[in-house]
């Protein structure tokens, strides 16, 4: 889990290798990785975006009330619930 981890940030030790082989594995396990971090991130942000995007006329009816309660001293009232 280490070394995956150094090479997810692209820290290995690769030491003197001239293998061609090993430097092909070297990169594609770079870029499997980095493309394995992206996903879940892209994952994350559009649960998110679902959760935020659900709630909006929720959280617009709240905010509207909550202005609605700090200006409602301007609001004459009086003469409309005289009767």
């Amino acid at each position: 889990m280490l070394s995956q981890y150094d090479i997810s940030l692209g820290n290995a030790d690769t030491g003197n290798i001239d293998d061609p082989y090993v430097w092909t594995f070297y990169i594609l396990t770079t870029l499997f990785t980095q493309i394995t971090f992206f996903n879940m991130l892209i994952g994350i942000m559009g649960q998110t975006f679902e959760r935020v995007t659900e709630a909006k006329e929720r959280n617009s009816l709240m905010e509207r009330t909550k202005m609605y309660a700090d200006f409602l001293w301007v609001i004459k009232l009086d003469k409309q619930f005289k009767n």
